[in-house]
């Protein structure tokens, strides 16, 4: 059912509730890129069982947020040296 209210912040007809978002490995503040910020959250979840198999901070999908993961990760940054996109 349509629901012309509904909030479409990316304008491309379909209401932010049905949008479909990729979660991306590594990407853990979910802003589409792999920077110096996503190692950090990854690296003060060292520790902690991830939320779910698609927990973008758990890259080897163990169930656990670990060192391994901040170091596969860093190999995934977008930029030079993780720089901040």
């Amino acid at each position: 059912m349509a629901n012309p209210d509904q909030a479409d912040s990316d304008g491309d007809g379909t209401g932010d509730a049905c949008q479909v978002v990729e979660v991306r490995t590594c990407d853990a503040d979910g802003d589409g890129d792999v920077d110096r910020l996503d190692i950090g959250l990854i690296s003060r979840a060292r520790g902690s069982a991830s939320s779910g198999p698609d927990d973008p901070r758990d890259a080897n999908g163990d169930g656990q947020i670990s060192a391994l993961d901040a170091r596969q990760c860093v190999i995934q940054c977008d930029a030079p040296r993780c720089a901040i996109q």
